[in-house]
Order: C-alpha cells, then sequence, then structure tokens
C-alpha cells in the first residue's frame, strides 16, 4: 500500500498537539518547560542528558514530546533524522512501568483516531510515512517489557514502526546485552540490536539505577567503535536521565536551565506550593523479626483508621518497605474499616493487577473529583508506586525510607495540589521502627540511609516536616550523599564480556552474569516469573509420602506436566516477577524470610529445614519447550509453571504460606495477549459442559474423524447452553473449521486402575478488539518461536512457493533498509543475502516435510513452497511428518543454502563484502553465532534449485560446514570486528525482521481467505 502525502507540521504547534492529546481546558495548555523543551529539540535537533524535574511535574510527557519529534522529522530522508523511532522509558517500578506502558497506548489510540486534518492526524500520518504504512494502520506501537514471556512483544517484529516501550532495568538491560530474560536464543541479537539502533533510552528516577546508567554509557561507547558503522547519518541513539534527584556524577547538558517558575502555569502553581505536613513518630519493637512485623503492621493500621476518623478522606495511602508489611497492614484494615481496601505491590500477576487498577484506578487518578459521599479508598502498598505513578491521595501513613524515597511517596499527596488549594490539607504520618533507626544499621533496600534520615528529619527535635515540593529544604551535595542509598557500582564492561555475551547460540558454557552490570557487584538476585495452571496436578509434581497411593512413574508425571504447558503456551500477564532466590525457598518448602518489592535486592535466607516436602515447576523455555525441574535447577529470567493447588497468592500478591487455590488465568491473558481462544477441556476445567466423545474414540479416530467429532460435540454444547457459555467457548464455536487447531495432550495408566484421561486443548483466533487498533495486537502465531522444528515454515500461510517467498522477502529487506538509513552497499549485500537465504529448502526431504511427510503430494507439486500447506502448531503433528520425510533432525537449511550461494561463481563478483552476505544467509535463524550444529546426514542427497529467470543453485546436503574449520566461526569473528557486536546483529536483525514479516503477512493473507 503507498503511503499517503505528508502533511505539514511545524514545531510551533506542539502546544496544539498537546492539548489536543489530552483534551486539556482551553487555556491551560502544556506546562511552559514542555513547549520549550520541545522547541529546544526542534532547534538543537538533540536530547538533554538529564532531565532535572521536581515529581509531579510531568516527566513521563517526554514520551508525547518524543513522538511529537519523530512526526516531525518524517519529511526529512532517512540519513538525516536525528530523531530514534524506538523509546524505551525504563524505570525499576513495575506499577510505574505499566502506567507508563498505558500513557503510550492512549497516545497510540488518540492518534489513531484523530480527524486527519488536525494536528493529531497529522502527526498520525507522518508517523505512518516513517514505516510506509497506510492510513488504516496503527502510527505508533507501545509495548511493556516485564516478566521473561515475549509472546506479545510486536515491537521486536518491525524496526522501521514508530514505538514507546515501557520496561523495568531487568528485562532491557539483559536484551540490550544479548542476555534476554525469557527470550530465545535465537532471538537474542534481534532485541539486543533493536535496543542498540534507532533508539532513545529514557532512564527515569536514575538514582535508583545508577549501574545501569553506566552499563548504557560503556555501551554507547562500544557502538561508536566499530570500524566501519552500518547506518549513514547522525547517530540516532541517545540515553536521558531523568530524576528529582541527581547526581554530581551527571555529565552534559541538563534541562531545564533554571527552576521551574511556579507562576507560569496554574496547575504547575498548586502542585508547586502545595502544602504536606507530615507527623514524625518512633514504634517501639521488640527485636523477634515476626513478632515486630505484626506490631508495626498495627501501628500502621491504627494511623490509618485515625486519619479516615478525621476530616473527610476519599483516598488515603498506605506505604512501606516489605511485601509481608503491606499483606498484613491491607488483612487488618479489611477487617476493621468500612472503607474499600486495595493492595498494591509490584509482587503481582499483571493481569490482576491490571483488573485491580480498572476497578479503582478513577479514585486514584491525579484530578480526580473528591466527592464527600464516596466510600473512602485506602492504597495499601510497597515502594512500586514511588517513581511516577499516577496516584493523588489525600495522605498517607508512610514507613521511613530514604530521603529521596520519601519525597517520591509524598509525590502521590495532593499530586494535583487541588486539596491545599482548597484549604484542605491533611497532616501524613512517617513512622519509624525504633530499633532500625540507630546511626549504623544497615537497611536491605536503604542501606544507613534510612537511619539518617530519620536523624536529620528530627533533628532538634523536630515532630513534623512539610514534604511540599517548594517547602521541603533540600540539604547541601554533602549531607544529601548519605541520606540516599549508597549507589552501587557497576563492573567495567570490557570487549571480552560483549565477546562472550554476542555469542548467542552456541552460548559459552562459561560466562559474566549481566545482572552484576544491571545492579551492580552487590550481591543481587535475579528474578524468575511465576504461574500457576489448573491442568497441572499438584501430586505430579510432589515427591511422594510412603503411605501415599500408587501414582505415575516420575518420568511420565514430568512428560505429561511438560506436556500440559507446552499445549497452552504461558502469557505475559498472567505471570509474576519473584526473586529468585524466594522462588527457590518457596520449591524447597522453607519459611518466607523477607520479601522485598526492588529488583536486584536480595531477600532474607530464611530458617533452612523444610516444613514439607519439596515441590517442582515446569520450566517453559523461549523455544517452545517445557521441561520439569526442581528449586536446585532454576536459573535467572525462568518462566516456572506450577500447580493452581500450590498457592502463593493472598490478596492478589505473593504469600509463600498461603495454600489458597490460585484462579488459573490463562484463558483469560492468551484471549487478550495473544488474540487466541484456548479451551483445555480435562476433567477439572471442563465446569458444566457437556460430556466430551469417549477418550478411546478420540485416540483411535483419525483426524478427519476428530475433527467430526470436535464439531459435533461443540455443536452440542451450543445448542445446550446458549449465550450461558462462556465467551472463549462462544467464540470458539464461533471461528471457522479450518481456523481451529486441536491437541490431544496424552495422559497416562496405571497398573490395575483407570487410565488418567488426556487433555484436549482448542486453538481458536478470538474475535479482535478495538486494542488492535491501537498497536497491541500480535500475530497469530508468535514469530519468536524459533526452534528446532522451523516453526516458520508451518505458520499456516497456504501454499507458498520458494521463489515467491524469496522474491517477497527481498523486497522487504530493501525496503527496510532504505527507511533506516543502512549504508547502501550494505543494502545491497542484505538483498543478495534474502534472494538466497532459504535456497535450502528445496531439499526434496524438507518439500516432503513441509508437505505433511506426504511424498506423493511432494512429488506432484508444481514447485517447491516456502512454507507448509497447512499449519501446524502442533509440535507431535511436524514430529511426525519429519520422521516420515527423512530429513535429518536437527538439520539446517541455512547452511544448506550457504552452500548453495558459495558453489555460485557470480556472487562474489556481485557482493561488496562477500562474506557478510554469507553470513547473513548462515545466521537467518539466530544460529552460526559462531558455530554451526553438528547433524549427521548419512542418507545425503544432490540439491539442484532452478528459476524461472534460469539461475540454478545446487549443492550437496553432506556440505561440511559443521566442521569447526569450514570457515562459520572465522566468519563471525570477522565480521563482528569489522561492524562490531551491534552492528552485525543489526544488519542480521533486518533480514531476520523481513522473513518474519512476509511470514506474518502470508498468513494473515491465508486466514483471511478461510
Amino acid at each position: 500500500m503507498n503511503a499517503p502525502a505528508i502533511p505539514k507540521l511545524t514545531a510551533e504547534e506542539f502546544p496544539t498537539y498537546f492539548s489536543d492529546l489530552w483534551n486539556l481546558p482551553a487555556g491551560e495548555g502544556p506546562f511552559p518547560w514542555q513547549t520549550e523543551l520541545a522547541a529546544q529539540l526542534a532547534r538543537d535537533r538533540k536530547w538533554p542528558s538529564l532531565v532535572d524535574l521536581p515529581t509531579g511535574t510531568g516527566k513521563t510527557s517526554l514520551l508525547d514530546i518524543a513522538v511529537f519529534q519523530m512526526a516531525l522529522e518524517a519529511h526529512r530522508a532517512p540519513e538525516e533524522r536525528w530523531m530514534a523511532r524506538r523509546v524505551v522509558l525504563v524505570v525499576d517500578r513495575r506499577v510505574v512501568v505499566d502506567q507508563a506502558d498505558e500513557r503510550g497506548h492512549s497516545i497510540a489510540a488518540r492518534l489513531m483516531a484523530a480527524d486527519p486534518d488536525g494536528v493529531l492526524g497529522r502527526v498520525a500520518t507522518r508517523l505512518r510515512h516513517l514505516c510506509a504504512a497506510g492510513p488504516e494502520d496503527p502510527p505508533l506501537v507501545t509495548s511493556v517489557l516485564r516478566g521473561g514471556i515475549v509472546r506479545d512483544e510486536r515491537w521486536a517484529q518491525r524496526p522501521d514502526v514508530p514505538t514507546v516501550i515501557s520496561s523495568t532495568v531487568d528485562q532491557v538491560g539483559s536484551r540490550l546485552l544479548f542476555r534476554g530474560y525469557g527470550v530465545s536464543a535465537g532471538m537474542r541479537p534481534i532485541h539486543a540490536a533493536l535496543l542498540a539502533h534507532d533508539c532513545l533510552f529514557l532512564l527515569d528516577e536514575v538514582h535508583l539505577a545508577r549501574p545501569f546508567a553506566r552499563t548504557l554509557a560503556a555501551v554507547g561507547e562500544y557502538r561508536s567503535r566499530a570500524p566501519e558503522p552500518v547506518a549513514a547519518g547522525p547517530d540516532r541513539w541517545q540515553v536521558v536521565e531523568m530524576t528529582a534527584t541527581p547526581s554530581d556524577g551527571v555529565t552534559g547538558s541538563r534541562f531545564p536551565s533554571a527552576p521551574l517558575d511556579p507562576g507560569s502555569h496554574p496547575v504547575l502553581r498548586r502542585r508547586l506550593t502545595a502544602s504536606k505536613p507530615a507527623r514524625l513518630a518512633s514504634v517501639v519493637l521488640p527485636t523477634h523479626a515476626a513478632k515486630a512485623d505484626r506490631l508495626f503492621a498495627e501501628a500502621c493500621a491504627e494511623e490509618a483508621q485515625e486519619l479516615l476518623d478525621g476530616p473527610h478522606v476519599t483516598a488515603l495511602g498506605v506505604i512501606v518497605n516489605r511485601v509481608t508489611t503491606a499483606r498484613q497492614i491491607a488483612g487488618l484494615l479489611t477487617d476493621r474499616l468500612d472503607a474499600d481496601v486495595l493492595l498494591l505491590t509490584g509482587r503481582m500477576r499483571p493481569i490482576d493487577r491490571d483488573a485491580t487498577l480498572r476497578l479503582y484506578g478513577d479514585r486514584l487518578a491525579t484530578g480526580r473529583p473528591r466527592d464527600a459521599a464516596t466510600t473512602p479508598l485506602v492504597l495499601v502498598a510497597t515502594q512500586c508506586v514511588e517513581a511516577g505513578a499516577d496516584f493523588d491521595l489525600d495522605a498517607v501513613v508512610t514507613e521511613c525510607a530514604s530521603l529521596d524515597a520519601l519525597r517520591q511517596r509524598f509525590g502521590r499527596v495532593d499530586r494535583d495540589g487541588r486539596r491545599a488549594e482548597a484549604g484542605g490539607v491533611l497532616t501524613s504520618v512517617v513512622l519509624a521502627r525504633g530499633p532500625q533507626m540507630v546511626e549504623g544499621v544497615e537497611d536491605p533496600v536503604y542501606g544507613s540511609a534510612m537511619a539518617r534520615t530519620w536523624a536529620w528529619l528530627t533533628d532538634g527535635g523536630r515532630d513534623t516536616v512539610d514534604f511540599g515540593l517548594r517547602a521541603l529544604a533540600v540539604p547541601d551535595a554533602e549531607t544529601l550523599a548519605v541520606l540516599v542509598p549508597p549507589l552501587r557500582a557497576a563492573p567495567v564492561m570490557l570487549p571480552s564480556h560483549l565477546d562472550a555475551w554476542a555469542r548467542t547460540q552456541p552460548a559459552p558454557a562459561l560466562e559474566p552474569d549481566v545482572s552484576r552490570w544491571l545492579h551492580g557487584i552487590q550481591e543481587g538476585d535475579p528474578e524468575v516469573q511465576l504461574l500457576w495452571r489448573e491442568d497441572i496436578q499438584e501430586h505430579w509434581l510432589t515427591e511422594a509420602g510412603q503411605n501415599e497411593s500408587p501414582r505415575p512413574p516420575r518420568e511420565d508425571c514430568d512428560r505429561v506436566a511438560a506436556a500440559h504447558v507446552e499445549s497452552c503456551p504461558p502469557v505475559a500477564s498472567e505471570a509474576l516477577s519473584l526473586p529468585l532466590s524466594a522462588a527457590r525457598r518457596w520449591l524447597r518448602g522453607e519459611p518466607e524470610g523477607e520479601a522485598f518489592d526492588v529488583e536486584g535486592v536480595s531477600g532474607d535466607g530464611g530458617d533452612a529445614s523444610p516444613d514439607r516436602r519439596p515441590w517442582r515447576a515446569v520450566r517453559w523455555s523461549a523455544d517452545g519447550n517445557a521441561a520439569v525441574v526442581g528449586h536446585h535447577d532454576l536459573r535467572p529470567g525462568d518462566v516456572l509453571v506450577v500447580p493452581s493447588s500450590f498457592g502463593g497468592l493472598t490478596l492478589d500478591s505473593w504469600d509463600p504460606a498461603g495454600r489458597e487455590a490460585v484462579v488459573d488465568v490463562a484463558a483469560e491473558a492468551t484471549r487478550e495477549r495473544r488474540r487466541l481462544v484456548v479451551l483445555r477441556l480435562d476433567p477439572e476445567l471442563r465446569r458444566g459442559l457437556g460430556a466430551f466423545p469417549e477418550i478411546e474414540a478420540w485416540t483411535q479416530s483419525t483426524s478427519r474423524e476428530r475433527r467430526r467429532l470436535l464439531d459435533g460435540w461443540l455443536g452440542e454444547q451450543g445448542d445446550r447452553a446458549g449465550p450461558a457459555l462462556r465467551r472463549d467457548t462462544r467464540d470458539a464455536l464461533a471461528a471457522p473449521a479450518r481456523a481451529r487447531q486441536d491437541r490431544l495432550v496424552d495422559g497416562f495408566a496405571l497398573d490395575g486402575s483407570d487410565p488418567v484421561p488426556g487433555t484436549l486443548v482448542v486453538t481458536a483466533p478470538a474475535r479482535m478488539s478495538t486494542d488492535v487498533v491501537a498497536g497491541r495486537a500480535s500475530a497469530a502465531v508468535p514469530l519468536d518461536v524459533e526452534g528446532s522444528l522451523d516453526a516458520l515454515s508451518f505458520g499456516g500461510a497456504g501454499e507458498v512457493t520458494l521463489a515467491a517467498h524469496l522474491e517477497w522477502v527481498t523486497r522487504w529487506v530493501g525496503g527496510l533498509a532504505a527507511r533506516t538509513a543502512v549504508r547502501p552497499d550494505l543494502a545491497a549485500d542484505l538483498d543478495l543475502a534474502a534472494a538466497r537465504h532459504d535456497l535450502g529448502k528445496a531439499d526434496p526431504r524438507f518439500q516432503t516435510w513441509l508437505h505433511g511427510g506426504d511424498e506423493i503430494a511432494r512429488a506432484g507439486a508444481p514447485a517447491p513452497l516456502a512454507k507448509a500447506r497447512e499449519a501446524a502448531y502442533d509440535r507431535a503433528a511436524r514430529e511426525r511428518a519429519l520422521q516420515l520425510s527423512g530429513y535429518p533432525r536437527g538439520a539446517r537449511h541455512e547452511l544448506l543454502s550457504v552452500a548453495m550461494s558459495a558453489a555460485e561463481p557470480e556472487l562474489k563478483a556481485q557482493a561488496h563484502d562477500y562474506e557478510l552476505v554469507l553470513h547473513l544467509i548462515a545466521a537467518h535463524h539466530g544460529r552460526c553465532r559462531p558455530f554451526a550444529s553438528v547433524v549427521a546426514d548419512p542418507a545425503s542427497v544432490r540439491v539442484t534449485y532452478e528459476q524461472q529467470d534460469g539461475r540454478r543453485w545446487e549443492a550437496d546436503s553432506a556440505h561440511g560446514l559443521e566442521r569447526l574449520d569450514a570457515g562459520i566461526p572465522e566468519r563471525y569473528a570477522t565480521l563482528t570486528e569489522r561492524y562490531g557486536w551491534y552492528g552485525l546483529a543489526w544488519l542480521e536483525t533486518l533480514l531476520r525482521l523481513a522473513d518474519h514479516g512476509r511470514s506474518a503477512q502470508e498468513q494473515m493473507a491465508a486466514e483471511t481467505t478461510q
């Protein structure tokens, strides 16, 4: 589709753009600093190194400004643009990450719905021009990187689309360093390259992530050292630090150059001058930790109750430093108060947190009406609400913390200044744990800064402090340095570190732990993702006791548990982020210990004696496989699935002592994020549906008979239950039969007893919601799954010939290279690689595999295929076809493509960098970085492929390129030295995403004809 003409847009239109974007009242417009920064960027064409603004003054609007700058540059040639396409806001507070994502999503939705002739419509049209999109396409893609499951990351499918990403340090940092937590080995170079090119990092509250800031500086330095740049024009990669607590270590330009003027805007005046008084009180506690926690929770609950009994309060906050304490307080207040109590921590499943904020968010939002008749709302939270969370509370009861953390917490009090303006100021409370407020006592999160802050606040016997933005005098730099947590030192990043990390497949046996470059060299605690499923039985993953009834062999339990997870892959929104040490303790059965809500902070080890038998979990990997592991096998970034009956949540927040069954939200999460309906039809999950056909009849049926049985059964349910059916079942009924996929997850039999039936998993496309148009939709088949079975070749694209696929991928990569300002000589080499990347699929055995193992169908095909005729979501079906085809298990068609290309006499003369062309072909599925897989091919064949224009390629399938001396590793090393770690990965990414993009288009075209 041809891109529309580029409408005119000027820097002076920013105030109108901003006002229209957020429907601001007449005369209220953006803050002056926002207009000033937008004008400065348009003039200087470069971001300042530091944006130093007080909390509550709208730092998150840098996303809005960045999107406007993208649009403002759209008329320039690609090599002349300075503004990056990808904007990544990074902050180590999960709630803030989610709220930033909501802001980005709102921007995208409003641009999509804008009048084409208005300023928003013209911004949208210009953004589409950056990626040659049509008027019906989203102008902006948004994504949130949280957890280790990458099923909904549309941002990583197009390198040229304007994108807003929100992320924690762990997620974006591990990806940037080629070790993305939860990312498959094959996709790691793509994620690293996208974040190292055409990317603006907005590092919010940088004092929380100083080690990562230093790591970003090191990455920037190494990027600039590559002997040969891969792109033309200015470097479109920059880091902007955003904080209300800057340090002297920040170099470069700062914005604003002078303090904000309260008289410059009515809203700014209210926020900057609002009074926020707080009473200081110390709670004397015993030394016994558990008893001290209970008494401190009681004290917080009593203070909250007293505030609610005073002048009318519509929203009160209780903010503490431990998840355990927050959970205890929420329980106490729920029992005692005639108020709505909301518990919010970073240790929640996103889908639960989103549902909670949808229910209560309007009662916390900045600018909300304070209706005296409203039932009070009490928000009990941890540090997760500190940095940038858009909550507006009447008052808070907060546990003492470091000075910077307290200022952030009071930034949530009367955030808009309306209560102070109306003369209704309430006095908040800061509570200190008496035994900890002693000089030299180290807190696990805040170090000695917490005790020193308390001493500074109470100096001279003060018992009240005003935390208003202009009321609290910030101490001098020397004093401030001891009132904030000590900076964690990041190790020096050496070239040898990047050498190891960039080797993604196969990865080195020994490699540096990237967490040290994300959170510092002090002992830290990387995270894992934990989720619960109802169709996994507890006894499958629990060691048998002496008096328990017989159960299947352990290997059978492991196989069935893993198969259940593979049949319904995890989704990011159903997973809870948890420190690795906490997950290990929980599976071992040890007591809880401390639970913190800050990334990279370790918890207390607790008692070493388990109070029950150890549990096991199913580890899901990004390549689509699952395996059962014990607590000693856990690794950073793991995605772990456990039975719902294990418990672990109370009030939707992490509680290792909780034994109430956890609600399985897989169906809801899969519908929301993957746009798929998944019905898992086992005895536990049928929930009132009619009896399914006997399992024996199902297992002994042909695929056509199974389809008839399934259609008949689903039809009966629709006739019987009608509108009472669950929505996912109704959608499965509404989907065309050809669009549904079914898979039987095998059960197992016990000797002398009834067999445990298998589970039928039915997958169908969900009815798309309006979220799709705002840039959040994902491909029905996740394109980041590139396992040993070449899933991209079985995506259900219908009949796609090899010739057509090669031609279209060549066109796609040419367009991507042009729009991303790749050097012309390298763009030509990308074209050469694209035109040859899948030649190896001409192997007749591979063709038989694509035809479902049917040799007769393969022989009768008019031309070699690039994609299977029908979808094969089921790994078992692909496995059967592979066995029938005779194609060597694990063989790589990329290597045969290299052999066929290398035998072409003309290629070397055509290529500007011949070695690069061969490497791009070899690495277009993420392998050969640096070694090729060794696969035996005892029944090798001669493979020939000829196109209609007469060009012919030929090579033996036993090409020997797996050998260490065959040139693959040396070529990778040479090219890395020439283009740099990130430059080579970027060139690979352009070819690979062109391949992915064409595959997705082929699949969507096939689905529309079904």
